[in-house]
């Protein structure tokens, strides 16, 4: 492995060439593929805006929250092939790599393969699973040319977005179908990427009716564990889905899209049973399918006055050797939003949403109910009152929800903004979020570990559902500011600090013996239960400064701390053995370069802290894009991610998920793109 200084000291040395190189030529940077370049940041930041911190579209500059938005241009320019690669330079998120095809992603700690305090959504729509309470990110996917951009608020947002939005949100928005009435094809292949086609028509019926229609798919290769083993984790996903946009000349708008898609991820499983052999490791296959459909209408009568409504269904099915669950969610959710008077604008909503899960039993999982519906009513208010004119605001509003799970769960939130000029923002915030139980902590029970002694019966440890396991509950209090420093440079720093409670253990019972599945065994217990706090703390930094005109440099460090206590009457072995399962430092440095009109270079270097319970050393990558344009038609790229340390683990699965990890390999591909 190649020293972080030595990585660090090439790496300045390309980029410094590669700047002098460009400017010393002269090179213009007109084209509107590279104009983000040529932008003062005040222009930029006063332009760019994001939905999901207050429900209505705002300055990024002037958002009371830890917020970050990845735009077009930095998906194209990052040469990331799905949606997790894409979130890796984002101050204060854990993004971590099992194998190929499975990921652990979250803000602010707690991070594991479903990862249970990060609320996820595709224009609004949730992405979070209730089985296991997390993202299955290798079935959450679309074409990334036509996401617009990526919201991303690090810390709590359950005041607007309710339960489960507790360290933080991400909302991926795609474009309309204004924006795409022309056709995009993309193809491309290499080592560990096989080959993947992506392909859109979009068009225009008239000036106030528009489609889309796409369809996408990629094939990756395996990577290979700790022992050089096969790692038997390929990953194929074919998607499709279209999207219907229509607006009058007024003031109102309707919208209608949706997505099937079908999968195999691969995955080398390792299981303990009754039966014979009884432990096994072998390739399994998870098979993922299913489809959305979504419906939405805006009336907008002024910019601070209009009103939305939203229906989805979306159908999730997963079948592997240990699970077998589909799940069906619909929700309907309405929200206006008005000005009360010219101090105080109000937004307010309603909601409902149902979930029908059916978990099939299996060797390994058994489900009691094997169906259950479950219903979620929801509603929201918040004000923001202007305390002094363009300088000082006071954002005050809450969640109501009623989980058939947990009962009534209320989530207020206080925030503070103050602007004392066009420079500077400054923001805090205390709130209140809660984390819901899933279907597996409540009615679940999964057979994680057979222990054999000759002459005695066999152990079943296995991990049993509560109906009594509460929410996890969490009061964050945070502090941030932004600054503009000059026309080409800011900075954005967050402090927070999340006191937790009721965090989720699993207690040991009273061992008991069993008949049925044959032979004859006994049962050690674990029960979901609530008897662990903690506190985590730190602060998040990020860096975006142009030099010259052909030159972006952005920046950023996250420093994490986790103190996690388990109650007196806990006799849970595992959980506080989270603490080092998330980096204490991160950090990324960006460079993105126009060497010519038609030439693009960006050059990524990460360092990732290591996980000290997990046994996983720190490691610094390093990943490169290099684009060229001969035409406004035509794409040729090049990318290399983990260029340096090209073999390393990121993350092992928590004790009850039974995926044995690979190494994460280096991976260098080709592409090209037409738009036409």
């Amino acid at each position: 492995m190649i020293h972080p200084r030595a990585c660090i000291s090439r790496y300045l040395v390309i980029v410094c060439a590669g700047v002098l190189l460009g400017q010393s030529r002269g090179y213009s940077t007109e084209q509107s593929v590279i104009h983000l370049l040529d932008q003062d940041l005040a222009w930029i930041q006063a332009e760019a805006v994001l939905y999901t911190a207050s429900r209505r579209e705002e300055s990024l500059f002037r958002t009371p929250a830890a917020a970050y938005v990845i735009d077009q241009d930095d998906i194209r320019r990052s040469g990331a092939t799905s949606i997790p690669d894409l979130l890796r330079t984002v101050p204060g998120l854990q993004v971590a790599r099992i194998d190929a095809s499975n990921w652990a992603i979250t803000a602010r700690g707690f991070n594991r393969r479903f990862a249970n305090k990060l609320l996820v959504m595709i224009d609004g729509r949730s992405i979070y699973n209730p089985l296991f309470s997390g993202v299955f990110w290798d079935a959450k996917d679309t074409l990334l040319r036509d996401i617009e951009r990526i919201e991303i608020i690090r810390g709590p947002g359950a005041a607007l977005w309710g339960a489960n939005a507790v360290n933080g949100v991400i909302n991926i928005v795609t474009k309309s179908a204004m924006q795409t009435s022309d056709n995009f094809i993309e193809a491309g292949s290499g080592d560990e990427e096989r080959g993947f086609v992506g392909i859109r028509h979009g068009d225009r019926v008239n000036e106030n009716l528009a489609y889309r229609i796409y369809g996408k798919y990629s094939a990756k290769d395996h990577f290979v564990l700790e022992n050089g083993r096969h790692g038997g984790d390929d990953w194929y996903q074919t998607r499709g889905g279209f999207r219907l946009d229509w607006s009058d000349d007024d003031s109102n708008s309707l919208s209608l899209h949706g997505d099937i898609y079908s999968g195999t991820s691969g995955q080398t499983t390792q299981l303990n049973t009754l039966s014979q052999p009884r432990l096994r490791i072998f390739d399994d296959q998870a098979d993922h399918s299913g489809g959305n459909i979504v419906a939405g209408w805006e009336h907008r009568r002024a910019i601070d006055d209009g009103s939305k409504l939203q229906l989805y269904f979306d159908q999730v099915n997963l079948a592997t050797v240990a699970v077998d669950m589909s799940i069906d969610t619909y929700e309907i959710d309405f929200q206006r939003e008005f000005s009360a008077d010219e101090r105080h604008k109000i937004i307010w909503g309603l909601g409902y949403r149902l979930y029908y899960n059916h978990g099939r039993n299996k060797e390994i999982s058994v489900f009691d109910p094997e169906r259950r519906t479950l219903q979620l009513f929801s509603g929201f208010i918040q004000d923001t009152a202007t305390l002094v004119d363009d300088q000082l605001y006071l954002i005050l509003g809450s969640k109501f929800e009623h989980h058939d799970y947990t009962g009534f769960e209320p989530q207020p939130n206080l925030r503070l903004l103050w602007t004392p000029d066009e420079t500077h923002t400054l923001w805090s915030s205390v709130s209140r979020s809660v984390r819901t139980p899933n279907y597996i902590e409540r009615d679940a029970r999964l057979n994680t570990t057979v222990i054999t002694n000759p002459g005695l019966l066999p152990v079943v440890q296995a991990f049993f559902g509560d109906s009594d396991f509460d929410s996890e509950k969490l009061i964050a209090y945070e502090l941030g500011y932004r600054t503009v420093w000059t026309t080409k440079l800011t900075l954005d720093v967050a402090v927070f600090f999340n006191d937790y409670d009721d965090l989720m253990t699993a207690e040991p019972g009273i061992v008991f013996p069993e008949n049925s599945p044959l032979p004859n065994h006994l049962v050690a217990p674990l029960s979901a239960d609530n008897n662990m706090t903690g506190e985590t703390y730190g602060f998040e930094l990020g860096i975006d400064w142009r030099l010259g005109n052909s030159w972006r440099f952005r920046a950023g460090y996250t420093y994490l701390e986790m103190n996690l206590h388990l109650d007196s009457n806990s006799l849970d072995f595992a959980s506080e053995l989270a603490e080092g399962q998330n980096p204490e430092q991160q950090m990324f440095i960006q460079n993105s370069i126009n060497l010519t009109e038609n030439l693009e270079f960006d050059i990524t270097l990460r360092y990732v802290g290591g996980l000290a319970s997990l046994n996983i050393d720190s490691y610094t990558n390093l990943d490169i894009h290099l684009s060229w344009r001969p035409s406004e038609r035509v794409e040729l790229s090049v990318v290399g991610q983990n260029l340096i340390d090209g073999e390393h683990l990121e993350i092992r699965p928590a004790f009850i998920q039974n995926i044995i990890p690979s190494e994460i390999e280096r991976s260098i591909y080709g592409k090209i793109a037409f738009q036409f």
